[in-house]
């Protein structure tokens, strides 16, 4: 007979460390955005007001058999409120540029369809607490992604699932002589000749630094950063959306020895950056950034190709660099991984409005480009809200 709890504080989520890292170490789904470091980091410097942890968790006369690492949360859409519930650390758009989380699911040992039709019954019963469940970004073959959709149905509700992005992924089976002589000839011409224009320069070096004290590092990568496009136009690791979480994510990874991070420098000046983790098998490409006075010689190019040479040679299996769209990705023959969102709403009057708001008149779609352009436009005159991810954590 399985039972639900659900823990509603940071104290009691903080707990759970052991337990929780033992059960996903025996699921099948052990991803590093499963982790507990990874999600407590983003509770640490993501709660707000409004906000209600909701992480259950499913027992039964063995233990633990599953979790769900909920929130429940309030977000505007044109400026109408939805109570929603939401996967921990999951972003308002699944690829987002602020959004740092590649990939959730629920957390399950042992009897799935049990588990997950258990979860959706304590979900139900408090259904006058919420009006949509949004869950993003789940792989679109995980199992119980399908299990969610059915053990839904069963209970009335009506579930939506639709892909939301593709995870860019690099298999390292084979060995880096194969897979390297695998890419097009372009690509590889462009590579070495890049590197011979660098390379002129005299001096150059391709580092790992993660052994550093945190603070020191993260200066050091952001002075790459003030030099770089991502300073003044893109997301910078800086950004007041997510450069606290990464200094709190980071710090538990680095007393995990999962932390990688790699610099290239040229006559002794950092002019690119990588920062990756380093967990069950797989690197995780995370963040990077390089300097435009050198932007010629493809110094970030270069700065992968070391970095995916040596996660080769290190036995590495699977080196994941997130959002798959991009054409630098593909050129390094990334098998792109999809990746879904499921909405589920209730019978409920509220519920079935909001249904009718997000996915009807498109509320979400509409949202998102008004919201962006006037992300970009308040940049533009130089205002700096809080709110945006254009915001440097220094503008504030």
């Amino acid at each position: 007979m399985l039972s639900i709890d659900a823990v509603t504080t940071a104290g009691e989520f903080s707990s759970l460390a052991p337990s929780w890292n033992d059960l996903l170490s025996a699921s099948p789904r052990r991803s590093l955005y499963l982790t507990h470091e990874w999600l407590t980091s983003w509770w640490s410097t993501h709660a707000a007001p409004g906000m209600e942890l909701c992480v259950l968790i499913a027992r039964d006369e063995q233990g633990i058999a599953g979790l769900a690492p909920l929130v429940t949360l309030t977000r505007r859409y044109l400026g109408v409120p939805v109570r929603l519930i939401e996967f921990l650390s999951m972003s308002m758009y699944a690829d987002h540029p602020a959004s740092v989380t590649g990939s959730l699911d629920w957390v399950i040992r042992r009897e799935p369809e049990g588990v997950l039709g258990a979860f959706f019954d304590y979900i139900v019963r408090r259904k006058d607490t919420w009006q949509g469940l949004r869950l993003h970004p789940v792989p679109s073959d995980s199992p119980y992604l399908s299990l969610a959709v059915r053990e839904s149905s069963r209970r009335g509700l009506t579930a939506l699932r639709r892909t939301v992005l593709d995870d860019a992924v690099i298999g390292c089976a084979g060995g880096w002589d194969r897979f390297y002589g695998s890419l097009t000839g372009d690509f590889r011409r462009t590579l070495r000749r890049r590197s011979e224009r660098l390379a002129a320069l005299g001096g150059v070096a391709y580092r790992r630094i993660d052994g550093m004290e945190i603070g020191s590092m993260f200066e050091r990568l952001l002075d790459i950063e003030k030099r770089s496009w991502k300073w003044e136009r893109g997301v910078s690791l800086n950004s007041a959306a997510t450069g606290s979480f990464f200094r709190e994510f980071v710090r538990k990874a680095a007393s995990r020895g999962w932390l990688r991070t790699w610099v290239l420098t040229l006559r002794d000046e950092d002019i690119a950056y990588e920062l990756c983790i380093s967990f069950d098998g797989d690197l995780h490409c995370l963040k990077k950034s390089y300097d435009m006075r050198y932007r010629d010689s493809f110094p970030g190019g270069l700065l992968e190709r070391h970095i995916y040479e040596e996660a080769f040679r290190a036995g590495v299996n699977r080196i994941h660099t997130l959002w798959g769209d991009a054409e630098h990705k593909l050129r390094w023959r990334s098998v792109l991984e999809p990746h879904d969102e499921l909405l589920v709403f209730h019978d409920g009057s509220s519920s079935r409005r909001v249904r009718s708001f997000l996915i009807g008149a498109q509320a979400t779609r509409i949202h998102r480009e008004m919201a962006e352009g006037a992300k970009r436009a308040l940049r533009w005159v130089g205002l700096h809200p809080r709110f945006s991810e254009l915001t440097r954590m220094d503008q504030l």
